[in-house]
């Protein structure tokens, strides 16, 4: 994953959980993009989490 086009595309769609996360109707309700780890004790890990006022996983540009 530490290619430029790998993270280009994180990025992006980091963006858009956090555009869409904007739309909900308050804090209380989350948008979470993950992936299974391969490593069982890892479970699901986040690449994108945001609410409607903050983003919980920064978008690093």
């Amino acid at each position: 994953m530490g290619d430029k086009q790998s993270k280009n595309k994180i990025i992006l769609l980091q963006k858009l959980v956090s555009k869409a996360a904007k739309k909900l109707p308050d804090d209380n309700s989350e948008i979470t993009l993950g992936f299974k780890s391969e490593q069982e004790r890892k479970g699901v890990v986040p690449i994108a989490r945001s609410v409607k006022s903050m983003d919980a996983v920064p978008i690093h540009e």
